[in-house]
């Protein structure tokens, strides 16, 4: 049996297009965190129509029935999910990290930085 706190551990996704440029472009790899509190202006993944989808995340009223997830540049649609968005919330972004520019395929690849690991190491 799977323990219900299975699904509360954080986890990574890797941005696949540019529907949240310039804010977040593809190749971005962003932290979700599910037991993270959804908040308005937040950075939220969803589960819409079968898709897992990156918003930001704006509530309506005060009470937070009604909630718009939309994206931040128009190249994406906006999302109006009601009073059911909370159960299309998969988790709240808590980190971005953008990827390095590769350089040319001829350049050897740099080097590598250190992990940070524990003192003594």
């Amino acid at each position: 049996m799977v323990s219900a706190c299975v699904s509360l551990e954080p986890y990574a996704l890797r941005v696949l297009d540019d529907s949240m440029a310039p804010e977040i472009a593809s190749g971005t790899v962003v932290v979700v965190d599910p037991g993270e509190p959804a908040e308005d202006g937040r950075l939220v993944v969803l589960e819409h129509e079968g898709e897992v989808v990156l918003r930001r995340l704006r509530l309506g009223p005060a009470d937070g029935t009604e909630a718009a997830a939309r994206c931040v540049a128009p190249a994406g649609p906006e999302i109006r999910l009601d009073g059911e968005w909370r159960r299309a919330l998969r988790g709240v972004v808590t980190a971005v990290r953008v990827p390095r520019r590769r350089s040319p395929a001829s350049a050897p690849p740099g080097p590598r930085e250190p992990s940070a690991g524990p003192p003594g190491r």
